[in-house]
């Protein structure tokens, strides 16, 4: 039936759009200003999830995380990226 079809097409739309707005969200940058605590936290999670140690390493970690969340190198180690990793890395 017509109304069957119409009602098949929306909900097929609003999957994809819902799906786009999602990859979106994913590939945008985050504007966020991240504290010590916050730091510490997406370091942990970031090294435990990779294996390849040159992903693990600090000046790559804090080009990664710069990048992500639009903030400068210096911005990310005045709030403490240094020591969050040291701890995260060698449990100091």
């Amino acid at each position: 039936s017509k109304r069957h079809t119409v009602t098949g097409y929306n909900q097929r739309w609003l999957s994809l759009h819902f799906y786009t707005g999602r990859i979106n969200a994913m590939n945008q940058k985050v504007n966020t200003k991240l504290h010590f605590d916050q730091l510490l936290l997406l370091l942990e999670k970031m090294i435990l999830q990779t294996s390849v140690p040159e992903k693990k390493d600090f000046y790559h970690l804090l080009e990664e995380i710069s990048i992500k969340y639009n903030l400068t190198r210096e911005e990310l180690l005045m709030r403490g990226f240094r020591k969050a990793y040291r701890q995260v890395v060698d449990g100091v």
